[in-house]
């Protein structure tokens, strides 16, 4: 990485094959890249659905519960970075045609991903001092908040310019080196929420070095455009992250509830019905960050109709196999948390159920969102997880309060479905409007 204070002259624009070359390439290897992309998400899923189901076995459902608590913040400052830097960083830096500029989008978004990651994980060892039970969490929850967003900027931006092959170099070695690490731990006896997190944190760091050894000639930094840079992702992520920031307290508020109203074991136990109902995660996640920067050229290059034609077939790829695998763990949801988890978890059963019904109705929506991001009306992100927010709160929380675990599941559901109803609203008033086809 090299600093600079001015921006030398444009590079040539990088290689553009039009739409029409690209289509006349076998299918075959079209494919490569949405398989690559595929296998990393899945094996970071695999991975860390893994280590959920070690720390239930060779810890306790109580460490487990602690860990997805530590989780959950996790999940808040990523989607922060998700919203506020990483989509923003793949709409500006497909417009840019000079190397040179990429170059320096790239080295802000990653300047910006440290600031905000550590950020949280100051603001998260202030919260301990209310929450002294998580006290164990530091310092190593922070350290893997920092290093696993660096890491992830890294994907990202290999994702935005058609490199999934750099990426998923980068999730084999992050979760080979983690599984050695946590398999140590657990011969050594020393398996916890915060051995598990320095273990994530370790991993990040060795491919966040090797990741950027290769990127070297593709970052710069420019001390006198970063501000504006940073302006630029913020102008275009605000409302997203208003948006993601809403989603993340509501869905990740029913570990909070059950912890506050019932105990850790509660949490845990919700958390291992969450872990089996994501197992799709993988593949919704790689659809997402194959489809993303794909929606958003179909958009500029070809219009609405080609975008429209596009989500309509994207629904179904997302929704169809999550409909397969929600039918099939519903019909054997007893055995499969006792199989996975041990006796202890027998009695959460009917809580899988909904949670794996709240995962179909989010594979529904994300087509949606892309689509939203595509023509560049963030908005409708947000109004689809404050309603989440709403559903979780005047829903989610009374059904927690008087039936425990099982309400969570149902409230968890109802949270789901509540944005899925509002997103659907938005695009169909949009719509009416001609303000969808009129985007730019």
């Amino acid at each position: 990485m090299r600093a600079t204070t001015h921006e030398p002259p444009t590079s040539p624009p990088t290689k553009y094959i039009p739409p029409n070359v690209a289509a006349k390439i076998p299918l075959p290897r079209r494919m490569i890249a949405p398989l690559m992309i595929l296998a990393g998400q899945g094996l970071q899923s695999a991975v860390n659905f893994l280590i959920g189901v070690l720390m239930a076995r060779f810890a306790s459902v109580t460490g487990l519960g602690e860990y997805s608590l530590g989780i959950t913040v996790l999940f808040l400052t990523a989607s922060l970075t998700e919203t506020l830097i990483a989509t923003p960083f793949t709409y500006v830096v497909l417009r840019q045609r000079s190397l040179r500029a990429r170059n320096i989008a790239f080295g802000t978004a990653l300047v910006a991903t440290f600031a905000l990651a550590s950020l949280s994980g100051a603001i998260f060892a202030v919260i301990i001092l209310f929450v002294p039970s998580l006290a164990s969490l530091l310092p190593a929850l922070p350290a893997a908040l920092v290093m696993t967003l660096m890491r992830e900027m890294i994907r990202r931006r290999h994702y935005a310019l058609g490199e999934p092959g750099r990426a998923l170099q980068s999730d084999l070695i992050t979760m080979s080196l983690q599984l050695v690490v946590v398999g140590a731990l657990i011969a050594a006896g020393r398996f916890s929420a915060a051995s598990a997190f320095a273990a994530s944190a370790f991993a990040c760091l060795v491919a966040i070095c090797v990741g950027l050894t290769g990127l070297r000639p593709n970052t710069a930094i420019s001390l006198r455009l970063l501000m504006p840079y940073c302006r630029r992702y913020i102008r275009y992520g605000h409302w997203l992250a208003l948006g993601g920031t809403c989603q993340i307290i509501a869905l990740q508020s029913f570990p909070w509830f059950l912890y506050v109203t019932s105990d850790a074991r509660a949490t845990g136990a919700f958390i291992a019905c969450l872990a089996i109902s994501n197992l799709p995660n993988p593949f919704l996640v790689g659809m997402t960050n194959f489809a993303r920067p794909a929606m958003m050229r179909t958009f500029t290059e070809d219009g609405w109709p080609a975008l429209l034609r596009q989500t309509m077939v994207l629904e179904l790829a997302f929704v169809l196999p999550v409909v397969v695998f929600a039918l099939a763990a519903i019909s054997v949801d007893s055995q499969l948390l006792v199989l996975i988890y041990g006796a202890d978890l027998a009695g959460a059963t009917g809580t899988l159920a909904w949670t794996v019904l709240a995962l179909v109705a989010v594979s529904v929506a994300a087509p949606l969102q892309l689509l939203m991001l595509a023509v560049h009306r963030p908005r409708a992100i947000l109004y689809l997880h404050l309603g989440e927010l709403a559903a979780a709160y005047l829903i989610g929380l009374p059904l927690v309060i008087s039936l425990g675990l099982p309400g969570a599941g149902i409230g968890y559901f109802a949270t789901a479905l509540a944005g899925l109803m509002v997103l659907a609203v938005v695009f169909a008033v949009g719509w009416r409007r001609g303000q969808m086809a009129g985007s730019t």
